[in-house]
């Protein structure tokens, strides 16, 4: 007679400190629109006067991505910059032609480090207040310029985090373990006793893991919903779901 095998019983581990990505995921440029990231370009354009497409812009940013210098891109505040007037230059100069494309480049870079087109995701407020009356501890890490801090502050969730670690203040970057790794240090956490959350799949969802916290993607317009072994929500406030 074989014996009856008992099942495995895993003890509940409690999240104590959720850490969030910022832009994607917070926040970011008129973040009511599904394609909010290239609508930034097409306003931008037509503020030139040159009417452009979505798809447009698509094929733009995706020879952006292409010609990308490879990592670190985000690590101290000469890559950040560096990086975006790869991103925007390479965009005007295929969407605005004739024009000085690296000016044009610097003048909305400029405007969007002085934190003129930042704004709110709408379920951002809704999370940081479920996470706060529910007891739990939030901190920010996010490939940014160090201009963040002043951005969280303008936005109004400054007080919403006991700390910010941003690439650029601390030279290293995700998806690198060691950001995610100073993070837990700071906080004084397991990993297993850690949530990430974010909006890149490699970036955000995956490096989090790799490095043993648990993750959930932001997918607000179900990019991912083939990916069946991936933890996803739909709205950020859903969060609460998980903790």
């Amino acid at each position: 007679m074989s014996k009856q095998r008992k099942a495995r019983i895993v003890p509940y581990t409690p999240i104590e400190w959720v850490f969030f990505d910022a832009g994607g995921t917070l926040l970011g440029t008129n973040p009511e629109e599904e394609h909010w990231y290239e609508q930034f370009f097409i306003d931008a354009c037509r503020e030139e006067g040159v009417e452009v497409s979505l798809a447009q812009v698509h094929d733009a940013l995706h020879e952006a991505n292409l010609t990308c210098p490879v990592h670190p891109r985000c690590s101290t505040p000469e890559q950040v910059r560096q990086y975006w007037e790869h991103v925007y230059g390479t965009v005007f100069r295929k969407l605005l032609p004739g024009r000085d494309w690296l000016a044009v480049a610097r003048h909305y870079i400029d405007r969007f480090e002085r934190g003129e087109f930042v704004q709110l995701f709408p379920d951002t407020l809704t999370a940081l207040e479920a996470v706060r009356q529910m007891g739990r501890r939030a901190a920010i890490v996010s490939n940014f310029g160090a201009y963040l801090l002043d951005f969280l502050n303008h936005c109004g969730i400054a007080d919403h985090f006991e700390f910010a670690i941003i690439s650029a203040c601390e030279g290293c970057e995700k998806p690198q373990p060691e950001i995610f790794l100073r993070a837990l240090k700071r906080a004084g956490v397991q990993p297993e006793r850690a949530l990430f959350i974010g909006d890149s799949l490699e970036e955000d969802y995956r490096a989090a893991k790799a490095v043993g916290m648990h993750a959930l993607l932001v997918d607000r317009h179900n990019k991912y919903a083939h990916l069946e072994d991936v933890a996803r929500i739909r709205r950020l406030d859903e969060l609460v779901n998980y903790l």
